[in-house]
C-alpha cells in the first residue's frame, strides 16, 4: 500500500514537472496559501507568518536532494532567525506522522515541519517537483522560487536584501 502512495505521487509531480508553464521566480503568488498541520497536530498558514521573511521549502523523505538542503535550511534558520526569518518545510509523504516524524528526528531538522499533501501543491503555480523552495517577504509575496536544490550563497543573497527592510 505504502508503494503505491508513493508511486502515485511521484507520478503526480512528474505530471506537474512536464505541465509546468512559465518557470518566472519573480510571480507573485499572492492567493497562494495552506492549513497545515505540524508533527504536533497544530495547525499553521502563511497568515502566520505575516510580517516576518519565509523561506517555504517543499520536500519527501524518499528525496535525496531534499536531505541536503536540510543542512543549509537549518543553518540559515539559526543564522538568519533573529533577524526576522522563519523557515518551515512542508513534507509531501503519503504515510505523513509514519514517515516523517521519525525522519526529522534523526536528521535533526530545528525549524517548523508542516504535512502536505497534493492539495497544498495545487495552488502553487509551476510546481516541478521536490525540492522547490519559496522565499516570501514580509507582505507575503513570493521573491524567488528555486526549483530544484539551492546554494546556501544564493539563498543568502537573495534573503539579505530581504531582512534588512
Amino acid at each position: 500500500m505504502k508503494r503505491a502512495h508513493l508511486l502515485i505521487l511521484l507520478s503526480l509531480v512528474l505530471m506537474s514537472w512536464q505541465c509546468a508553464g512559465d518557470p518566472n521566480p519573480g510571480n507573485s503568488n499572492h492567493d497562494f496559501d495552506f492549513s497545515l498541520p505540524d508533527l504536533a497536530g497544530n495547525v499553521h498558514s502563511l497568515k502566520d507568518y505575516s510580517g516576518r521573511i519565509l523561506v517555504l521549502n517543499f520536500w519527501a523523505t524518499w528525496c535525496p536532494p531534499c536531505l541536503g538542503e536540510m543542512g543549509k535550511l537549518n543553518e540559515l534558520y539559526e543564522k538568519y532567525r533573529p533577524d526576522g526569518l522563519e523557515v518551515v518545510g512542508i513534507a509531501l509523504d503519503k504515510d505523513s506522522l509514519g514517515l516523517v516524524s521519525p525522519f526529522v528526528k534523526e536528521n535533526q531538522i530545528k525549524y517548523t515541519i508542516l504535512v502536505g499533501g497534493q492539495e497544498t501543491l495545487s495552488q502553487l503555480r509551476n510546481f516541478k517537483g521536490v525540492p522547490t523552495t519559496l522565499v516570501f517577504d514580509k507582505t507575503g509575496e513570493i521573491r524567488k522560487k528555486f526549483d530544484s536544490s539551492f546554494e546556501k550563497e544564493e539563498m543568502e543573497e537573495t534573503l539579505q536584501p530581504l531582512l534588512g527592510d
